[in-house]
């Protein structure tokens, strides 16, 4: 993506890797564009009238408050199996519309190489398996049935996984052909929040993560951009480093550092191995029941 020194989405730094004082700086620096981006909404709701929403819009969301309208009555009314039916039913049509949401992969912040084809995959397949085990029920045993959905559901994630990499690597291939000389000026940091219920007082984190930014000749226009890659601990390349990127050659702007690409693929290929592990497991653990 195009880099703007006037980029205030995220915090520009030239050191790989980040200290403690620069996570404060990073973590302040967020704080202050959050306040002023929901200053900023506010004004403008504020001075523009209120738009009226789509019609397709309005059609989602009236089938949404359907689904669960319905849902709350069947459980208010013992119907359990009938409400997990609606459930899935909604899941399921939740993935195959994310399929179908070809404005999904342009948004900022959506990475080109992620596949809309495996987000909308765990969805469905969270539906499918939820209405199955409902009509497996009666044969199954209760602890059978949990099991059973609990494999479903990590070989759902295993193929995701999968796809995931097998769609982002023929989507290098395909997109970023032109190989070019570059060298890196710095990095882009943002923070993400991580929190988990549990215990007395549950758990919250703040780390932050970076991508680097390149710059780089062609056409005989100098070029500044980063990657749409984020990730934890210590950057690559190193600050000033002569390196060679690829570029879509039609989008200049749209880059690709192959080593984030081959540490892309062996984080999927080894979540994708635990969670096999775990389906596997499961699964044999429905049988010997």
């Amino acid at each position: 993506m195009k880099y703007d020194e006037s980029l205030s989405l995220v915090y520009f730094s030239e050191n790989p890797k980040t200290n403690f004082a620069e996570k404060m700086d990073v973590m302040g620096h967020m704080v202050n564009l959050t306040s002023d981006m929901v200053q900023n909404y506010f004004a403008e709701q504020r001075k523009d009238e209120p738009k009226k929403p789509a019609k397709a819009n309005i059609a989602g969301i009236v089938l949404i408050l359907l689904l669960f309208a319905a849902l709350i009555i069947t459980l208010k009314a013992g119907a359990y199996t009938v409400a997990a039916i609606i459930g899935g039913v909604f899941l399921t049509g939740f993935g195959i519309s994310t399929f179908f949401d070809k404005n999904s992969s342009g948004r900022r912040g959506i990475s080109p190489l992620e596949s809309r084809t495996g987000r909308s995959f765990v969805f469905v397949a969270l539906g499918l398996v939820l209405i199955v085990l409902v009509l497996v029920a009666p044969v199954l045993e209760t602890m059978q049935c949990v099991f059973v959905g609990c494999g479903c559901l990590a070989f759902a994630f295993t193929l995701m996984c999968i796809m995931d990499a097998v769609v982002g690597s023929s989507r290098a291939r395909k997109n970023y052909t032109v190989i070019v000389p570059a060298k890196c000026i710095g990095y882009l940091k943002r923070t993400r929040a991580f929190e988990a219920t549990g215990g007395v007082n549950g758990v919250h984190k703040t780390y932050v993560e970076g991508t680097p930014v390149f710059q780089f000749e062609y056409s005989g226009i100098m070029h500044k951009a980063f990657l749409n890659e984020f990730s934890r601990g210590k950057l690559q390349p190193a600050y000033g480093k002569d390196v060679e990127i690829s570029i879509n050659p039609d989008d200049h702007d749209d880059i690709l550092y192959r080593p984030y690409l081959k540490k892309r693929n062996v984080k999927l290929v080894l979540l994708a191995v635990v969670t096999l592990i775990v389906a596997i497991a499961f699964l044999a653990a429905a049988a010997l029941i």
